[in-house]
């Protein structure tokens, strides 16, 4: 592949319904055979750019040189430029189409068996041979559906990729794949596009790394020539960097429960907030195969595993999700039947978009959904009161947008922090959360992981349904492993090594 140059001049935009800028004045130098890492924190205008840049937005003004074509993106419709490529942080794709209908839509017409064959061979080449073709959308989680887009954007012949985010939804087997994955791509001279916050992600592929704040560039380096400290100041400000320990080794701190769940003083002593009692459930995609466990109150029970081994069924057969599901729940040792919710659950989905927030509502609108009785009076809502009430609660998580501002026009990270908020902002007997920092910026995670604390230690329990092993590591007072439908053994945190628990959960 010919040597590729592409360079980013004088980028503007604004959304309309809203007046935040969220891109001023832009300059960016793109080069084939290099990985360019944009970073910055939860809202810094990282996705607004690449979106721009894919041709996807149009800005305010904004000229983009590549493969020798100059490309003015304030005047040409909306649309992938020519030889550009985005994999988004959250598939757009609609959940009833399969696979082979979204790679070869707006192609050249060809049967079912054609396009199977010829997307099969394509996503072997390129290591994403277990993708069926087949599958609907709807049935694939977020790991799979990234690469999925991966293999129809290469399919396409791109000579420019856009990474939204990639490495957030790519699990612990599939990780090493992904970087492997790059480092051909590089090799093959194509320009890589990488937007993360993942600061272990710049260091150990990117060349280049930019930081953006605020809709500006606040600075563009090679990635040897900035510490981990150098960039998480740059992100965040050293003062906020400070604040919340983020120059610290975040090695894994798995919390010391004082009792084992086996011991005959904890049982004899402590009821149990949730027990789960061979839950059971079987389709044709997933399956669970009798899982027993409790958690109690001051506690975090994470269980860990692969989301197709488990963990997204798990999920959805204790929050009502799906139907047909054998076995028994119990809060506070009632039998619970429907909805957790009703029970005062308060629960954050693996789902953020479908099932955690609604994208037409405002900001203010989906931080207070759960609490109507504090803006309403006699059936009247009060947006004064709302936007009031929101906002103090906004404030607490460094949530970036306006109270009225749509929620479907904030980041993905602070889309997260305004679920988090509702849902862990308030106190309760218990939690079901999974993947509660997917999609945060280290601030945020610190955030998170600080609130679940509190909420832990004021006798809440709390399920952590978590797809990362180092998520599970750095917060749970007990760990479980998933796999196959079945549940493990569970330990204390302290009692798993990270290499272990990594085997537990890959089924070895």
């Amino acid at each position: 592949m010919a040597e590729l140059s592409a360079a980013l001049r004088g980028v503007n935009f604004t959304w309309k319904t809203s007046g935040v800028k969220a891109a001023r004045n832009l300059w960016l130098n793109l080069d084939g055979g290099r990985v360019h890492a944009v970073v910055g924190e939860n809202g810094a205008g990282k996705t607004t750019l690449g979106h721009i840049i894919a041709g996807v937005l149009r800005p305010d003004s904004g000229v983009l040189q590549f493969d020798q074509k100059q490309h003015n993106l304030n005047r040409r419709r909306q649309g992938l430029l020519p030889g550009v490529g985005l994999v988004r942080q959250h598939c757009i794709w609609p959940p009833d189409f399969r696979i082979r209908e979204m790679v070869f839509l707006g192609r050249k017409p060809r049967g079912p068996r054609a396009q199977n064959r010829e997307f099969s061979q394509a996503a072997e080449h390129w290591g994403f041979g277990d993708i069926n073709p087949e599958e609907r959308v709807g049935g694939m989680d977020a790991s799979g559906l990234q690469r999925a887009q991966m293999a129809a954007a290469l399919m396409m012949g791109t000579k420019f990729l856009v990474l939204d985010e990639p490495s957030s939804a790519w699990e612990e087997e599939h990780k090493t794949e992904f970087f492997a994955l790059l480092s051909l791509l590089r090799a093959e001279g194509r320009a890589i596009l990488l937007i993360t916050h993942r600061i272990d992600d710049v260091f150990r592929i990117a060349n280049v790394v930019t930081v953006l704040k605020g809709g500006r560039i606040v600075g563009t380096w090679d990635a040897g020539e900035i510490s981990r400290e150098g960039l998480l100041s740059a992100m965040f400000g050293e003062n906020r960097s400070m604040q919340w320990g983020l120059e610290i080794d975040s090695e894994p701190r798995g919390k010391t429960q004082p009792e084992k769940e086996g011991s005959h003083a904890l049982k004899s002593t402590v009821k149990p907030v949730l027990e789960v009692r061979n839950l059971s459930f079987e389709d044709s995609r997933r399956q669970l195969k009798k899982v027993n466990f409790r958690v109690f109150p001051g506690e975090i029970l994470a269980i860990t595993g692969l989301r197709e081994e488990g963990i997204s069924c798990l999920e959805d057969a204790i929050t009502g999700n799906i139907e047909s599901v054998s076995g028994e729940l119990l809060m506070d040792a009632k039998p619970c039947k429907g909805c957790l919710r009703r029970r005062g659950l308060r629960y954050v989905p693996s789902n953020k978009l479908e099932r955690g927030s609604s994208f037409d509502s405002t900001l203010a609108e989906n931080i207070m959904a759960l609490e109507p009785a504090k803006f309403s009076k006699k059936g009247w809502l009060s947006p004064v009161r709302l936007s009031k009430l929101a906002e103090t609660r906004r404030l607490g998580w460094g949530i970036i947008g306006r109270m009225d501002q749509k929620l479907g026009e904030l980041s993905g990270g602070n889309i997260q922090r305004a679920i988090l908020e509702r849902e862990i902002g308030t106190d309760a007997r218990l939690y079901i959360l999974a993947d509660p920092v997917w999609g945060l910026d280290e601030l945020g995670k610190k955030r998170a992981y600080a609130r679940m604390e509190e909420i832990r230690n004021k006798g809440a329990a709390v399920l952590l349904l978590a797809s990362d092993i180092d998520e599970a590591l750095v917060i749970a007072n007990r760990i479980g492993v998933i796999y196959g439908g079945e549940l493990r053994e569970i330990r204390n945190a302290e009692d798993w090594h990270r290499e272990e628990l990594q085997k537990a959960v890959a089924g070895s």
